[in-house]
């Protein structure tokens, strides 16, 4: 039975870094439209 925890465990971490990956890659393409903003005007 241990091995279901493990791989809860396993899918939940792969969740989690996917969504942090996403998150900053949105953050950080958020941050470069805002200064291509700047550029423009």
């Amino acid at each position: 039975m241990e091995w279901l925890y493990t791989l809860v465990g396993i899918i939940i971490w792969d969740l989690l870094r996917t969504w942090l990956v996403v998150y900053l890659t949105a953050k950080k393409v958020k941050k470069d439209r805002e200064e291509e903003k700047h550029d423009s005007d």
